[in-house]
């Protein structure tokens, strides 16, 4: 075993592969080459076998013909693309010295030959220990059962690659159903997140393509703009001459390449545009004066919104105590006249009490009931004269302020929306006025909907999302 055999096994011993147990499956099988490839493309060589081997190292004999051959002709000199039916050979051990040598090489001629092919043979051993370590560990990741009928009873695997294993793996898979096809291609028509860069939502439709080819599943790029132009459309990031401009060109000027560049630089503007203000371009006294920003405007709104509601709300509310005083005055002056009437009718029987008067004990009952119900109706009055002017005890001078309005879609989405900016703090709940979430009380601060309120909601409390 030569030297750099040799410390090339030993330096791969730590290397792990994610272990899969039972029948191997497609996607197992793509998880394996993945791991195989990224530690196969992180050995860079010279090796002329290996199709620009400085950058994509050994890459070659673990990926399929189609994905080197995609991953090579993007970054290429134009010109030097790999063809269609190109297919990589695991390279053979050179021979110990070199054929091109013979009697009339000179001396000099000589050793820059001996030297360039002892770095061929000691690349080569380097690339053989790759396959020699990771045939074994291969091996030990799927079930041993799965490859009996390829692994010889004398060579074992020294006679194929660790390609050509996962290869005979993927024999061994079920055949992929046509729902299960379905279900794939339902996952791949994932909306845009609006939280990430546009490149970042292409690249992820290119990467979802071509492991769509990876199961046999054919998703033509026609589909994948036609899904992007909608993510375009239902973004509501570009206006409708923007979408008119596509829309008009050639269908020759429509390729995936055309959309990616195109909305590209439009998203591009948009970002810079909404970061720009006049003091960071020169233009401070044209800001200041002609316009607000969007943000500051919208700002402004609000908060005119908020003082119109708080004006409406404390109206109504004045008049709703304004009526529920005159009620209580009407019922205070009724229960003042029953209250003098009582007074005198105790009057009357204190003084037959205090002069002697033999009454019967039916008698002093009556008149120990008619003082009960004197003093209790004093009390009940007393009471509701102090509601009447909020002095009642435990009474705060704060009314419920109550609405049954009705709740549509839209009106559930812009309160959903306005509960996640308050949670965030983008937006200042107010304590004011008719709450602009739940409409049925008065200050949107203390709605139960807002996590800071979380703590005093009821135990049978139900959000309006729910």
């Amino acid at each position: 075993m030569s030297g750099m055999r040799e410390a090339t096994i030993s330096a791969l011993q730590g290397a792990q592969l994610s272990r899969h147990l039972g029948r191997p499956t497609h996607n197992a099988i793509k998880k394996a080459r993945k791991e195989l490839g990224i530690i196969y493309a992180a050995a860079k060589t010279t090796h002329e076998d290996f199709e620009l081997g400085s950058r994509f190292g050994y890459a070659a004999a673990i990926l399929t013909s189609r994905q080197f051959r995609t991953m090579f002709n993007e970054v290429c000199e134009v010109g030097d693309e790999l063809a269609v039916d190109w297919e990589f050979a695991i390279p053979t051990r050179p021979a110990t010295t070199d054929p091109s040598i013979d009697e009339t090489t000179g001396d000099n001629e000589r050793r820059r030959k001996v030297a360039l092919w002892n770095e061929q043979i000691a690349q080569y051993e380097r690339f053989d220990a790759y396959e020699h370590v990771f045939k074994e560990k291969l091996e030990g990741v799927f079930d041993e059962k799965y490859f009996i009928t390829f692994k010889n009873d004398l060579l074992g695997f020294t006679h194929v690659c660790v390609s050509e294993m996962l290869d005979h793996l993927t024999t061994q898979c079920l055949t992929i159903t046509d729902t299960e096809k379905s279900e794939k291609l339902k996952a791949a028509l994932k909306p845009w997140d609006h939280e990430d860069d546009i490149d970042t939502f292409f690249d992820d439709l290119d990467k979802i393509q071509k492991d769509l080819q990876d199961e046999m599943i054919i998703w033509p790029t026609d589909q994948k703009i036609i899904h992007a132009m909608k993510n375009m459309w239902d973004s509501n990031i570009f206006d409708k001459r923007d979408m008119r401009d596509w829309e008009r060109r050639d269908h020759a000027d429509k390729g995936w390449v055309d959309l990616q560049e195109y909305f590209s630089e439009l998203w591009t503007d948009q970002q810079k545009y909404e970061k720009a203000t006049g003091g960071t371009h020169g233009f401070e006294s044209a800001a200041n004066v002609f316009e607000k920003p969007p943000i500051a405007d919208e700002q402004f709104t609000q908060q005119l919104g908020d003082i119109c509601l708080a004006a409406t709300a404390d109206k109504e509310h004045i008049q709703q105590m304004t009526n529920c005083t005159d009620d209580l005055v009407t019922v205070i002056k009724k229960q003042q006249i029953q209250i003098t009437e009582l007074i005198r009718q105790n009057g009357i029987l204190i003084t037959q009490m205090g002069s002697g008067t033999n009454a019967s004990a039916g008698h002093d009952a009556a008149v120990r009931k008619a003082a009960i119900d004197a003093t209790a109706a004093t009390k009940k009055a007393a009471a509701i004269a102090a509601n009447a002017t909020g002095n009642a005890p435990g009474a705060g001078a704060r009314v419920t302020f109550d609405k049954n309005a009705s709740y549509t879609a839209a009106d559930k989405a812009e309160a959903r929306a306005n509960v996640k900016k308050i949670n965030s703090g983008e937006m200042k709940a107010a304590t004011r006025g008719t709450c602009i979430l739940c409409k049925k009380h008065f200050g949107t601060a203390r709605c139960f909907e807002l996590d800071s309120m979380a703590s005093t909601r009821p135990p049978n409390w139900k959000s309006l999302f729910d």
